[in-house]
């Protein structure tokens, strides 16, 4: 009964052992797993920074390279403004200058326009009448020139188209009707001008040739002889046939000149 008694407090204490040992041991392993966990967790967190970390310097890189170029950019505003800023200084002299030079040039202009209208009045009288005659442009220039609402460049150019104009009156075979006095009476008819060398009067009877005399400031008359080559000549101004060579009287316009 004795060796009963002792195998079975022996078998409690082994059994006994062997819960503690498996508690101990499952108590390990909890530790274990939470310690792995733990772990994991750090591992997590430190991979976050490491992410947040890794943006917060590639946004740091692309705000500095944005800086740069920002920097970069107003770097040439400045010295465009710094351009800009010499470039009205100097329009701010010539608009200061502008008064002076209109005084200067204003009575230039003036004698320009005194000149024309003197020289068209010398000048053989060809195409002076109508909306388009030459004594039309002359009033004109003249309405620029005394309108205080025309600026200064308008009245140069308004000038120096009428300028040339006349001179190209000067290289050109021009014709057109109208009318002059034949001993006393209204008579209609065609004009050749030629140039300023040579202004004609022809009826469509072909019964009246005349010539102006600017010497006289009046109207001869022309051999009838000269008619053949006053109509081809007139058929070469309204551009009804190439220009050829045609015999005309010449005379020396000396008033003119």
């Amino acid at each position: 009964m004795k060796r009963v008694s002792i195998f079975g407090s022996i078998l409690a204490i082994s059994v006994a052992m062997n819960v503690s040992a498996s508690a101990q041991f499952s108590a390990a392993l909890d530790t274990a797993k939470r310690t792995a966990d733990d772990a994991k967790k750090s591992q997590q967190v430190v991979d976050q920074r490491a992410d947040q970390t890794a943006e917060l310097l590639n946004q740091f890189k692309a705000d500095q390279r944005q800086l740069d170029a920002s920097l970069r950019y107003n770097n040439s505003l400045e010295r465009t403004i710094e351009g800009q800023e010499r470039e009205i200084g100097r329009l701010t002299d010539d608009i200061a200058n502008v008064a002076g030079l209109q005084q200067a040039v204003e009575p230039l202009m003036i004698d320009m326009v005194a000149a024309f209208e003197k020289f068209v009045d010398a000048d053989i009288p060809f195409n002076l009448d109508g909306p388009n005659g030459r004594l039309a442009r002359v009033n004109r220039v003249r309405q620029d020139i005394d309108n205080p609402n025309t600026s200064a460049a308008q009245k140069y150019r308004s000038i120096v188209e009428a300028y040339s104009l006349e001179n190209e009156f000067g290289r050109t075979v021009n014709h057109y009707t109208g009318t002059i006095d034949v001993d006393g009476t209204e008579t209609s008819g065609e004009f050749l001008q030629v140039g300023r060398v040579e202004l004609i009067f022809k009826t469509e009877n072909d019964q009246v040739l005349k010539a102006w005399d600017n010497d006289t400031k009046a109207w001869s008359d022309l051999p009838l002889s000269y008619v053949p080559d006053v109509k081809i000549a007139m058929r070469m101004a309204k551009g009804q046939m190439a220009p050829n060579l045609f015999a005309l009287p010449i005379r020396r316009a000396s008033s003119a000149q």
